[in-house]
């Protein structure tokens, strides 16, 4: 419906399809989502987005948790967030970024260090198991950019726990759905 609708913007038309694509990649209905977008007025060369944010962050690419791997917990999701709506006007806002589930792992000492390198030496407080590393600082750098709202997110985290652990932000640059699709545009060349 919202792809046919002539009230909805072309570049707004583009996101949905992305991110219908992007959760529902294995449902095999990725077709008739891109020939509506089509329909809808999006130009075909953005309509090829659709393989291109599938190859950069499709399930082959991505690791687990973006969108839930178990229905068990899908089904605790969609009740808290059904339940969580009531009363909010922009539902969007109670999205939280993947990193921070990142960040919540690593101050409750359970990030694998195999796959998250730290330096020794750094300053830690103490855990009720010695394995468990918790710094008192947190650099993160992600390389191809950071968003706004993870940025946001940062900053909530950092005034929550003053005093116990700090995070760091960096990135390659800070993106916005337009500066994102025009870095996926260049990856298509």
């Amino acid at each position: 419906e919202k792809l046919a609708s002539p009230t909805i913007k072309i570049p707004d038309k583009l996101r949905l399809g992305l991110l219908y694509s992007l959760r529902y990649e294995t449902s095999g209905n990725l077709h008739m989502v891109q020939q509506a977008m089509k329909k809808g007025g999006v130009p075909a060369n953005m309509v090829e987005l659709v393989q291109v944010m599938l190859r950069y962050a499709g399930t082959k690419s991505r690791g687990p948790g973006l969108y839930g791997d178990n229905k068990n917990l899908m089904s605790k999701m969609t009740k808290s967030f059904m339940t969580s709506v009531q009363g909010v006007q922009n539902v969007y806002s109670q999205h939280i970024p993947l990193l921070m589930d990142t960040i919540t792992q690593i101050q409750r000492g359970k990030l694998r260090k195999d796959t998250h390198p730290f330096v020794r030496g750094s300053v830690v407080y103490q855990t009720a198991t010695p394995e468990a590393v918790i710094p008192q600082e947190v650099l993160v750098f992600m390389v191809g950019g950071v968003t706004y709202e993870e940025g946001t997110k940062i900053a909530e985290f950092n005034e929550q726990h003053q005093g116990k652990m700090q995070v760091i932000l960096g990135g390659s640059t800070v993106h916005n759905s337009t500066s994102f699709l025009d870095e996926l545009k260049r990856t298509s060349l």
